[in-house]
Formats: structure tokens, C-alpha cells, sequence
């Protein structure tokens, strides 16, 4: 795990260091129900959102 040291060296630490549940009850399982949406929402005046990564697709793997 060395690319979380060169590019984020303070959060590499923080969370590749002692990072754990404090408490067997944190711990949350579940699932979610794969979806694709839209891809895009008019706005009007030929304007238009696009939806892009989870806000297009969500996938539970």
C-alpha cells in the first residue's frame, strides 16, 4: 500500500494506521438494489444535468 503514502500521506496515516471498529455493534451490513438511472435531466432552455458515476449507477458488489 504505498500509492495512499505518496499522494495523501496524512490521510494514509490516519487510515491505514489504526483504523478499526471500536465496538463489534458498529459494525453495518446490508445491501443495496443495483439501479441505473437517467442519464441526463432537463432543465429548461436546453439545459440539461448529466448524471455521472454513483448518480448514474449503483452497483453492490
Amino acid at each position: 500500500m504505498e500509492k495512499p503514502h505518496e499522494h495523501h500521506p496524512a490521510t494514509a496515516e490516519r487510515v491505514l494506521g489504526d483504523f478499526a471498529l471500536t465496538d463489534p455493534r458498529d459494525l453495518l451490513q446490508g445491501a443495496v438494489t443495483p439501479a441505473v438511472r437517467e442519464d441526463f435531466l432537463p432543465l429548461g432552455d436546453d439545459r440539461f444535468a448529466l448524471a455521472l458515476g454513483d448518480a448514474h449507477v449503483v452497483v453492490d458488489r
